[in-house]
């Protein structure tokens, strides 16, 4: 069982890696919708972390704002209606932010109809290196038992001097199984700020170990154009499983020209083709995208459309 968790897990966690920076990444050259241009970031516990300092508010109803010693304190109410004059208290929420106008602190209350006052429910902090970049975040939740903060999840991430993300940890509280579940990345880049690799490993908690699990690894040609974007993970027998395989080519003048994906054969354990998109450009620079799919009856291409 627990080797088909791990399984299932670091494949999990690939296709949600791989999801958010197909969101974030914004493309510096011009492809079509159905093409989207070549990238290659690891970089999804920063986003986590960005994206949860960055989320929207609960619906607010009434804003306050108070400076005090150079810091903004924020406090949103949210209420309910049951009439054009009748509102009911609902939701608080308490913002600070520092000096340089980061947001530092963020509570959230949940209205007692019992007691009549507000009662804490979840409360985040952030950190931030001398740069500005995220450095921590911390997450808690209130138990109404012990009247005191328990700690939930912690991120946790450093930076080289480009400002890219090369450790990025996490540390999140298991309540199903009782257990922190921890998980760790290392990347590296060239001196041109190109992403290279990245490492994951996973918190054994039976070993009290860190066990590796999945690595990705990128090429770029002399350009800075990347040419190949490949991933594999460590299956629980200690076999190398690939995930993913991409290779790109361009023209003279960098605008992209070929893209070929591949599939893993867990037979061979070898990668094989799989499609194959071939791109030409007119005078005016639009686009024609031909595709085609590896027949392997015949081990050639085929045209597809």
């Amino acid at each position: 069982m627990k080797k088909l968790f791990l399984s299932i897990f670091f494949t999990v966690l690939f296709l949600h890696v791989w999801a958010q920076n197909d969101q974030k990444y914004q493309p510096n050259r011009s492809l079509t919708d159905t093409l989207p241009a070549p990238s290659c970031h690891v970089d999804s516990l920063w986003i986590e972390l960005a994206n949860k300092h960055t989320s929207p508010k609960k619906a607010v109803s009434r804003i306050e704002k108070i400076e005090e010693g150079g810091y903004s304190i924020v406090t949103t109410f949210e209420y309910s209606f049951s009439s054009a004059t009748d509102s009911i208290p609902k939701g608080k929420g308490v913002d600070v932010y520092d000096k340089a106008g980061n947001l530092i602190l963020r509570i959230f209350y949940e209205w007692s109809f019992i007691t009549k006052t507000w009662i804490e429910n979840t409360k985040d902090e952030w950190q931030f290196d001398e740069s500005g970049n995220y450095s921590k975040g911390i997450t808690y939740e209130w138990d109404p038992d012990s009247k005191i903060w328990i700690l939930i999840s912690k991120l946790e991430a450093e930076y080289d001097f480009n400002g890219n993300p090369i450790y990025t940890s996490n540390y999140h509280y298991n309540k199903y199984e009782n257990s922190w579940n921890e998980l760790k990345i290392e990347s590296n880049y060239d001196a041109s700020g190109n992403f290279l690799s990245a490492k994951w490993y996973y918190r054994d908690n039976t070993l009290d170990d860190w066990q590796f699990g999945k690595v990705i690894g990128c090429s770029n040609d002399e350009f800075g154009n990347l040419i190949l974007r490949e991933s594999y993970y460590i299956d629980p027998d200690s076999n190398w499983i690939g995930l993913e395989k991409i290779e790109w080519s361009y023209d003279t003048t960098g605008n992209l020209i070929e893209k070929i994906e591949h599939e893993w054969d867990a037979v061979a354990s070898d990668w094989v083709p799989k499609t194959k998109n071939e791109i030409s450009y007119d005078g005016f620079g639009k686009e024609t995208i031909v595709v085609y799919r590896w027949i392997s009856e015949i081990n050639n291409w085929a045209f597809e459309k």
